[in-house]
C-alpha cells in the first residue's frame, strides 16, 4: 500500500510537471505567432499548474505580460484583443523576479535584466505622467518601483530619473524627510541637477545647519566644476559663515566661466547681486545689477534684485523706526530721519 502510495505521488508528480511543460511550450508557440491573449491564457495555466515553477516559465509569463502591456506601440506588432490587466507591470515585475531566484545557472540573466529594465523605463515615464498630472504621492511611489526595477537590472545609473521624480514629489508634498533621502543620493551619484544642490542647501539652511549646507554647496562645486551656479552656491555658503573674502572669490571664478556667454554673464550678475544685498554689500550688490543692465537695460532680474534690494532697505528703516522707544525729542528726531530715509529708498524702487 505504502508502494502505491509512492507511485501515485510520482505520477501526479511527473502529470503536473508535464502539464506545466505543455501549456509553457503553447505560451511560446501562440508568442512566436504573436497571439497574446493565448499565450497570456497558457502562461498562466503553466504557472498555476504546479507548485514548483521553474525558471523559464516565470522568464516566459514575464515576456509575455511585457509584451501584452506595450500594446499598441510595441515595434514587434504583437497583438492583444480586450483590456489590458492593470496589474501587468507588478505581475512582470514578480515573474522576473521568481526567474532570477530560481536561475542558479544564469541561462536568462541577461535577458531577464533586459525585460527588468524595459519594465524601469514604463514605470519611470509612468511616475512623470502623474507627476505632471500633479498625484505627487502616486508618482513617488511609481518612482520608487521603479529604481528597484532599475537596480534589479544591473542599471543603477538610469534609476536617477526615479530619484529626481521621487524627490520632487517629496518637495511637492512638503516632506523633508524624503527630500533628504533622495536628493542626498543623487549628490553621492555625482548628479548635474541644480535644484538637488539648491533644495537641500535651502533646507539645512533653514534648519541652522550650516556644516551640511555647506558640504552641499561644496559637493556641487566639485561634481560639476563647469557650472557657474555651483560657484554662486559656494559663495552663500561662506556668506553663512561669515566669511565675505572666500564668497567674493567663488563669485570672481563664477564671472570667468561666463564672460564668454553675456546673456549667461548678466544673470551672473544678478545673483550675485541678490548674494551680495544679502549680506549687506549695498553698493558692491548696486555695481553688479548696474553692470547687468549695462548688458541689457531690460532684463527683468536685474530691475527687480534692484528695486527689491532698495525697497527692503526701506523696510529696515520702518522696522528700526518702530523699534524705538519715543521718550524724548531727541527719539522722536530719530523716528522722524528713520521715517524720511525710508520714504527715500521706497521712491528710488519707482525707476526699476
Amino acid at each position: 500500500m505504502k508502494k502505491l502510495t509512492i507511485i501515485l505521488a510520482l505520477v501526479a508528480f511527473c502529470f503536473a510537471a508535464s502539464a506545466q511543460q505543455m501549456h509553457l511550450q503553447s505560451a511560446i508557440s501562440y508568442m512566436n505567432k504573436k497571439y497574446l491573449n493565448k499565450a497570456k491564457e497558457e502562461v498562466d495555466l503553466a504557472v498555476s499548474s504546479d507548485k514548483n515553477v521553474d525558471a523559464k516559465t516565470w522568464f516566459w509569463k514575464a515576456k509575455i505580460y511585457i509584451s501584452m502591456g506595450q500594446y499598441p506601440t510595441n515595434p514587434n506588432g504583437y497583438k492583444w484583443k480586450g483590456d489590458i490587466p492593470e496589474d501587468w507591470r507588478d505581475q512582470a515585475y514578480k515573474a522576473c523576479l521568481e526567474c532570477k531566484r530560481l536561475d542558479e545557472s544564469k541561462e536568462y540573466s541577461e535577458q531577464n535584466n533586459q525585460l527588468l529594465n524595459i519594465l524601469g523605463i514604463e514605470c519611470s515615464n509612468a511616475s512623470i505622467d502623474l507627476y505632471n498630472n500633479g498625484n505627487y504621492a502616486e508618482a513617488m511611489q511609481k518612482a520608487e518601483v521603479a529604481i528597484k526595477m532599475y537596480n534589479e537590472s544591473g542599471n543603477a545609473k538610469s534609476s536617477n530619473d526615479s530619484y529626481y521624480i521621487c524627490g520632487l514629489s517629496a518637495v511637492a508634498l512638503h516632506d523633508t524627510a524624503a527630500i533628504i533621502k533622495n536628493f542626498n543620493t543623487l549628490i553621492r551619484k555625482k548628479t548635474d541637477k541644480n535644484a538637488v544642490y539648491q533644495t537641500m542647501f535651502n533646507i539645512y539652511k533653514a534648519q541652522g545647519k550650516n556644516e551640511d549646507a555647506f558640504k552641499t554647496a561644496t559637493s556641487y562645486q566639485k561634481n560639476c566644476p563647469k557650472d557657474y551656479k555651483a560657484y554662486t552656491l559656494v559663495a552663500d555658503a561662506y556668506l553663512m559663515n561669515q566669511n565675505l573674502d572666500k564668497a567674493k572669490e567663488s563669485l570672481a571664478a563664477a564671472e570667468d566661466l561666463t564672460k564668454d556667454n553675456p546673456q549667461v554673464y548678466s544673470q551672473l550678475l544678478c545673483a550675485e547681486g541678490g548674494i551680495l544685498a544679502g549680506a549687506g554689500e549695498f553698493q558692491q550688490a548696486e555695481a553688479k545689477y548696474q553692470e547687468s543692465l549695462g548688458i541689457s537695460a531690460t532684463q527683468f532680474e536685474a530691475n527687480y534684485g534692484m528695486g527689491i534690494m532698495i525697497y527692503n532697505r526701506g523696510v529696515d528703516k520702518i522696522q528700526a523706526a518702530n523699534e524705538v522707544v519715543p521718550n524724548d525729542e531727541a527719539d522722536f528726531a530719530l523716528i522722524d530721519n528713520l521715517t524720511n530715509e525710508a520714504k527715500g529708498f521706497f521712491a528710488q524702487t519707482e525707476p526699476y
